[in-house]
Parts: structure tokens; C-alpha cells; sequence
């Protein structure tokens, strides 16, 4: 059985800190190549990161050499580093012809070409953080794999469109020119940063890096299968030929509240599809021993099962997975749309006692639900646990806390958000804090005057159904 990575002590742990160190080399390597092609002053920040480069490496290959733990783990180590490495070098490549060719290069296209170093060394500090999370956790770590290679192919993809003219305005495309050399180059170095991201991939289904076996997805598939799904829970498919809509519920619910949406997006001429998250449908004592990112590996199932989703809309807690998903797959998305988000639960009290919940649930496990709101459930035929298991909720509030922090300032596509404004379960002005976070330069607010927190199941209906048609035909039409 082997050993754990994240467990290795000297001369290991030395291996894993200098491969990260290695792999921040190229992305502030094309940060300084930016700045001496934008400027056209010579950046001492890109020999720095050379001389850096070279010391790191002799590093590893001696470390490397030293460290003969585990024949697999050194293997898988050292073929990471080599491709690393590969990065490394064609990042030098580039700058050299950039430096040989500037005088013969168009302005328009060195002007691009710039832009696109810029996005390169975007792609770069990608690398680095999936590198990073690798020894940190598995889940942060294929998420910026995900979005590594998004990048990666939409710059490839600008590459591939890049024309240059002569003086006289005709296409002059032979290999021989310095900007085919620069481009063909960079597009080496974007393939190398997709093939690390392989790599940290192959490494994920063998090691764990978070002190915890790895489950690989067709396992956990298998797993769910045993559990028994209540009837009626069950994640529906409403085909059409139209776009692709994800739908994702909240909180100890099921995709039952959002089957109106479904519904009339189908009557519309969309394909739309849900999602059962982990631990929903079964039972509360299921759903208490999963953890928040055990929610996120359901959307990210789906986008796998699923690749060419146009739209994710999110209700409550959904709507806090489906703005994770419009970063990580904001390269295909069109379209984010936030109902009633689990932002600033009520009452408040509820996040400010977080910290106890830990201590908690061992004396009380689960809080149950009012008499009220389980006939409002069966009034609705909607499908929800009639309590809550307290270390879900505790899972909940970090979830709302690392998307206030790490996701909402990230979202970058067209958003629509809708909230009601008699919201029972969370704050009504949630959409304040929204709207402040998101830098996404569309943005629309729909307010429901009559609607609480389930607004499907609301008096307001139909102008939810209208600003959500409308929102979907204008995000269309846009792209």
C-alpha cells in the first residue's frame, strides 16, 4: 500500500516544496516577459527567474536522487517535474525570438501578441496553484486543472485565428515569419501547461494529499447506487434541442423545487438537466456525513457527464455551487442565474455560533423542522428532509463563507439575480452583497414584491418565469 505524499517527512516534503517553487518559475517568468515586451526596457526580473530556474532544479535532481522512498511516488514525482521543466524552457524560447524577431514584427501583431503573453502567464499561475493545492487538497487542485486547461484552449484557440498581413494588407503566413515562429512556440508552451495538468490528474487517482483515501468517481458512482433515493427525489432530464440548462437545488432539499423552472425552460426549447447533490434524496443521516466539497463533486459529475452546459442555475445553497461553476467552466457558460442565494442565512445568530457546531452535533445531531413548514412541503409536493443534521448546517455556513471569499469575486459572465423580498430563510438583501462582489461587467437583479425564500413555488411566479426568458434570449443573441 503506499504512502501517502502529503506524509513523506524530509527529504520527500524538500521534493514537494521545491516542485511548487519550480512551478511558480513560469508564471513569474511570463509576468516579467510581459512587462520587457509591453515596455520594450529589458526586464532583469525574467534572469532572475532564469538563475532562479537553474538553482531549483539542480535542487531537485539531487534531492531527487537521494530520496529513494517509494519507486512509484518518485516516478510519478519526477515525470511532474519534467514537465515543469518543459514549460520552463520553451518560456525562455519564447522570450529569445520575442528579443531576435521585435524589429520585424507588424506593431498590430506585437500588440497581440502581447495580450497574449499576459493571458499565458495567467494560464501559468494556474499551473502553479494546482501544483500547490496538489499537496494541500485534491478537490481545490482539479478545480485548477479545470480551469487551467479552459484557459489554456482559449488562447490556443486566439492563436489559431491570428492572421498577419503584409504592408499591403495580404495574408502572408508562411512559417518562416517571426510571428508563426512566436505563435507556433507559444502554443508548445500552453500544450506542456495542459500536459502538467494531465499529469497532476494521474497523480490525484493514485495518492490522496489530504491525509484521506481517494475515492475516484466511478467508485463513489457505485456507491451511490446502494443508497436508496426517495421516490420522486430523483435528478430529472427534460430533453429538447435547444441549450443546455443545469439546475441546482439547496439545502436538505431535492431537484423537486426547481421542476417549475424545468419545466417551462423545456416548453421553451431547452435541454435541461438536474442535479442530485450528495447526501439529498437519501436521508438526513446521510446527508450528515458529507462534507461541503462532496456537493461541489456532484455539479462537477455533471459538467463531466455533461461537457457543453450553456446555462447553471442555482437556488439557495445551489445557487452558491452554480457560482462555483461559472468560474470553473466560465470559458462555456454563457449564463449564471442566483435564486434566493444562501448568503446571509436567518437568523444570524446561526452563522455567529458556527464555531460550536463541531461540539455540537454530538449532543444534538439534527434540529428539526416547524410543523408549518413540513405541511408547506407537502402543499408543494416538494421533496425536503424534515430536519436539519447539524454538522450539514456547519458545512453549509463554510461553503457560504469561501464563496463570499474565493468564488463571487471571481464571476466574470453574464449574471442574473433573483430574490424575493419577502425571504423567510435568508437575508432579502443578499443581492447587496452580490452585486458588490461580482465583478461581472452584466449584471441583472429581478426583485419578486410578494415571494419568500422557495419563490418557484411563489405568487410571483411568472415574473420570475419572464426575467429568466428574457435573460436566457439576451445572453443568447450576445454570444
Amino acid at each position: 500500500m503506499f504512502k501517502r505524499m502529503s506524509g513523506f517527512k524530509s527529504i520527500q516534503r524538500r521534493i514537494e516544496e521545491k516542485l511548487i517553487q519550480l512551478s511558480f518559475i513560469p508564471c513569474k517568468y511570463f509576468e516579467a516577459l510581459y512587462i520587457e515586451c509591453s515596455t520594450k526596457i529589458t526586464c532583469h526580473t525574467c534572469d532572475i527567474c532564469e538563475v532562479d530556474e537553474k538553482t531549483i532544479r539542480g535542487e531537485l535532481l539531487e534531492l531527487m536522487k537521494a530520496g529513494e522512498v517509494d519507486t512509484k511516488i518518485e516516478l510519478e514525482k519526477f515525470q511532474l517535474f519534467e514537465r515543469i521543466n518543459s514549460v520552463s524552457t520553451k518560456s525562455k524560447e519564447i522570450r529569445i525570438l520575442m528579443n531576435e524577431h521585435v524589429d520585424e514584427i507588424s506593431k498590430g501583431a506585437y500588440d497581440k501578441l502581447v495580450v497574449i503573453l499576459k493571458d499565458v502567464s495567467i494560464a501559468g499561475k494556474l499551473m502553479h496553484q494546482a501544483i500547490k493545492s496538489l499537496y494541500e487538497n485534491y478537490n481545490f487542485a482539479l478545480d485548477r486543472v479545470e480551469e487551467l486547461k479552459s484557459k489554456c484552449n482559449e488562447i490556443i484557440a486566439s492563436l489559431f485565428s491570428f492572421k498577419f498581413c503584409n504592408e499591403l494588407g495580404e495574408f502572408d503566413y508562411s512559417f518562416e515569419d517571426p510571428e508563426v515562429l512566436i505563435g507556433n512556440s507559444l502554443r508548445g508552451t500552453l500544450q506542456d501547461v495542459i500536459n502538467v495538468g494531465a499529469k497532476i490528474i494521474h497523480i490525484i487517482k493514485i495518492f490522496s494529499y489530504n491525509h484521506r483515501d481517494l475515492i475516484i468517481d466511478e467508485e463513489e458512482e457505485d456507491a451511490d447506487k446502494k443508497l436508496q433515493i426517495i421516490p420522486g427525489a430523483e435528478p430529472f432530464h427534460l430533453k429538447a434541442d435547444g441549450p443546455k440548462v443545469l439546475l441546482i437545488h439547496g439545502f436538505t432539499a431535492s431537484p423537486t423545487e426547481l421542476y417549475p423552472i424545468g419545466k417551462y425552460l423545456n416548453s421553451k426549447g431547452y435541454d435541461v438537466y438536474s442535479v442530485l447533490l450528495a447526501g439529498h434524496g437519501t436521508s438526513p443521516e446521510d446527508l450528515q456525513t458529507k462534507k461541503w466539497s462532496d456537493w461541489w463533486k456532484s455539479v462537477r459529475k455533471m459538467f463531466k457527464k455533461t461537457a457543453d452546459f450553456d446555462y447553471v442555475i442555482g437556488f439557495s445553497m445551489g445557487a452558491l455551487l452554480a457560482a462555483r461553476a461559472a468560474v470553473v467552466y466560465k470559458n462555456q457558460l454563457k449564463g449564471l442565474v442566483l435564486i434566493s442565494t444562501f448568503l446571509k442565512i436567518k437568523p444570524p445568530i446561526i452563522s455567529k455560533l458556527a464555531f460550536t457546531f463541531p461540539i455540537v452535533k454530538y449532543f444534538k445531531p439534527f434540529i428539526s423542522k416547524s410543523p408549518e413548514t413540513e405541511q408547506f412541503f407537502k402543499d408543494n409536493n416538494l421533496i425536503s428532509y424534515m430536519k436539519y443534521p447539524v454538522s450539514a448546517v456547519h458545512e453549509s455556513i463554510k461553503l457560504i463563507r469561501f464563496t463570499k471569499r474565493k468564488v463571487l469575486p471571481k464571476i466574470t459572465i453574464p449574471t442574473l439575480i433573483i430574490q424575493g423580498e419577502k425571504d423567510d430563510r435568508v437575508d432579502p438583501e443578499n443581492y447587496k452583497t452580490i452585486l458588490d462582489l461580482i465583478p461581472a461587467e452584466r449584471t441583472e437583479l429581478q426583485l419578486l414584491p410578494n415571494s419568500k425564500h422557495i419563490v418557484t413555488v411563489d405568487v410571483d411566479i411568472e415574473i420570475l418565469f419572464e426575467s429568466l426568458s428574457n435573460f436566457l434570449v439576451a445572453t443568447a443573441e450576445k454570444d
